[in-house]
């Protein structure tokens, strides 16, 4: 069988491609999502040079049938990994397309990938290029419907002299993530939204930083924590119940989505007290060349 391997250059079939592999929760990898509208939009955002040129490479019969798909979200020197996405058991497609890649972007030497735990597939192909297994990432969502806004509002906005301590407590809950402090900090708009909890004494007590997609009616709460001396108080909750409130008084935001850390069974149970309900777990994977 002639199998040919090039760049991507028809969005709107890799979009429908991809959308349909990622129903599968054999086949499903994250964050590529299900969405047609939100895939488009994030290959346009993420995937897509300067020049026009598509960091997505596919394999496809010689009748023009595409049969896999591999891409890379670069930023700097590092990538999260969009597949591989194979229709088929030939493994031999996804280290083509791999090898493909990495030959074609030698800066980039950090790759994350996340993959569906049923999507043994995948999983067996990480073991064959030596990418090492991490932490297990669990999907929630909370529906309008399904969420009490909160009462009191004890949290506010971010302001500059609270770097320092959002600095502190972000790299110590979340070292090595793909947004550092100064990252969130300069990523902040009408949008993107940093809150912070203080208590009488004016000491930090946590934080929460969500973002806002207005053109498609999606919220995600991309971080949130609590210092390791507030915790088991009450301040977690609050400050949770606080910020979903803060998202749904957007009206067209019907629903929040999450990713927390699976084995954190005890906030996983505050998350589902409050009303979130449990998605996909997905295997945090790493390489570095």
């Amino acid at each position: 069988m002639t199998v040919i391997i090039e760049r991507a250059n028809n969005l709107e079939l890799l979009v429908d491609f991809l959308a349909d592999m990622n129903h599968q929760k054999t086949n499903h990898i994250g964050f590529c999502g299900t969405d047609k509208a939100d895939i488009l939009q994030a290959l346009k955002e993420d995937f897509v040079n300067e020049k026009g040129e598509v960091s997505f490479l596919i394999a496809k019969r010689n009748t023009g049938e595409m049969m896999a798909a591999c891409g890379l979200d670069i930023e700097n020197n590092e990538a999260e990994v969009w597949g591989p996405f194979n229709k088929t058991e030939r493994m031999e497609w996804d280290v083509q397309l791999w090898q493909r890649l990495i030959d074609r972007y030698p800066s980039v030497q950090y790759f994350s990938f996340f993959i569906n735990e049923e999507n043994r597939k995948q999983q067996a192909f990480m073991k064959q290029i030596g990418a090492k297994q991490g932490r297990k990432h669990l999907y929630l969502v909370i529906y309008r419907n399904r969420f009490e806004n909160a009462d009191e509002r004890k949290c506010r906005f971010f302001t500059e002299p609270d770097f320092p301590a959002f600095r502190q407590l972000h790299d110590s809950i979340f070292p090595n993530t793909y947004y550092d402090a100064e990252t969130i900090r300069n990523r902040l708009n009408k949008n993107n939204v940093l809150k912070v909890l203080k208590d009488d004494h004016g000491d930090f007590v946590g934080y929460a930083y969500f973002e806002i997609n207005k053109e498609l009616s999606e919220a995600s709460l991309e971080y949130i924590a609590v210092a390791d001396r507030y915790q088991n108080k009450g301040f977690g909750r609050l400050l949770l119940k606080e910020v979903l409130t803060a998202i749904f008084a957007f009206p067209k935001i019907d629903e929040i989505h999450l990713t927390v850390d699976a084995d954190n069974h005890h906030a996983n149970h505050v998350y589902e007290k409050i009303g979130f309900k449990k998605g996909d777990t997905l295997i945090h994977y790493k390489i570095q060349y």
